[in-house]
């Protein structure tokens, strides 16, 4: 019992919430390791390293917590493990605060009572407020009361007497009437209460379980994203480059025409299916089980030769070529194409 009010308190949702914005704040504000490292332990621990060594004393925190591979990150099991079991004892709850409505709405105000003032029988399942005093006032000015104080709060207002029947039978024997009177043959009606039911937001409360659903199917569906799911981050793409990774059998391909009828595309190969997506405007498509999204972020120059020779070089590389793509990452990058058989280069800022 203890365990399941220590689900129900608010400290655990905003400890949750808290710990996605950081999460969320990450992903947009901090570098995030390319999916394709994943498979090179060496080779993301050295990327996350020089990472972090951009962001002083605060890089360690930060690849400590592992806000730089949110995808792998502590918090976000952390915050996964949370809402789990959060989520479940919230819905719990809702439907046991439904049931409790159902019961409420059941419940026959007409009813004859055993006592007076006894209590309506309502599910237990989450704890009610009863309250029983005494008001030196006619029973009917403070049914009025009442009827006018519950009219204001809620949107529902139901009224109906109730009798009391097993209040005639508790009454002493000397105080009964004798037998062959006139009060025998028309015994008095047996005495009433008056009962007021408010309802107030019903079909609300069929819409928050619904709700708890909808978070606990996104947790789920999380969990089988990190546990079955991958991510690959290729490197901004030349035009005419190509990128490949064995492990998930995908080639990217940068497509150019020297003529004007055809445009740049981007071919996406993933395990015999084969797509083409435009690279003028940001684009995502399904391959088969997995979904490609293209952007054009980063500014490229194509290079030719007019007549098709090969006559172009890049620096450090003897293979000439007719064409060569460029593409700059970052401003102020800077890319040479040499000319051999002219003895000169081109510089591109």
């Amino acid at each position: 019992m203890r365990f399941w009010n220590w689900l129900r308190r608010p400290w655990l949702a905003i400890l949750a919430g808290l710990i996605g914005i950081i999460l969320t704040v990450a992903v947009f504000q901090l570098p995030q390791l390319p999916g394709q490292l994943v498979y090179e332990p060496a080779t993301a621990a050295r990327w996350q390293l020089n990472i972090s060594t951009a962001y002083g004393i605060w890089g360690n925190l930060l690849l400590a917590l592992g806000l730089f591979d949110v995808l792998r990150s502590p918090l976000l099991y952390l915050l996964l493990a949370l809402l789990l079991p959060t989520l479940a004892a919230q819905l719990a709850d809702q439907l046991g605060i439904l049931r409790q409505l159902r019961g409420l709405q059941s419940y026959t105000l007409t009813t004859p009572a055993p006592t007076p003032g006894a209590e309506i029988p309502i599910a237990p399942t989450r704890t009610l407020y009863r309250w029983r005093g005494v008001i030196d006032a006619a029973p009917s000015t403070v049914a009025n009361l009442l009827d006018e104080k519950i009219a204001a709060d809620f949107a529902t207002v139901e009224r109906a007497e109730a009798p009391i029947v097993d209040l005639l039978p508790s009454v002493p024997p000397a105080a009964r009437p004798e037998s062959g009177t006139d009060s025998e043959s028309t015994p008095p009606p047996p005495p009433v209460e008056t009962r007021l039911r408010g309802i107030r937001l019903a079909r609300l409360l069929y819409l928050r379980p619904l709700l708890m659903i909808g978070l606990l199917a996104a947790v789920v569906g999380a969990w089988i994203a990190l546990a079955f799911g991958w991510q690959i981050t290729a490197p901004p793409m030349a035009p005419g480059g190509s990128y490949r990774s064995v492990n998930r059998n995908l080639t990217l391909l940068y497509t150019m025409s020297p003529t004007a009828t055809v445009g740049p595309a981007l071919e996406v190969r993933l395990q015999g299916e084969e797509v083409t997506l435009p690279v003028d405007q940001a684009t995502q498509q399904r391959v088969g089980l997995a979904m490609v999204q293209m952007r054009p972020t980063h500014p490229a120059v194509w290079i030719i030769v007019e007549d098709g020779s090969p006559r172009l070089a890049l620096p450090g590389r003897s293979e000439l070529r007719s064409s060569i793509g460029l593409v700059f990452a970052t401003p102020g990058s800077e890319e040479s194409v040499l000319l051999p058989d002219q003895g000169a280069g081109l510089r591109v800022v």
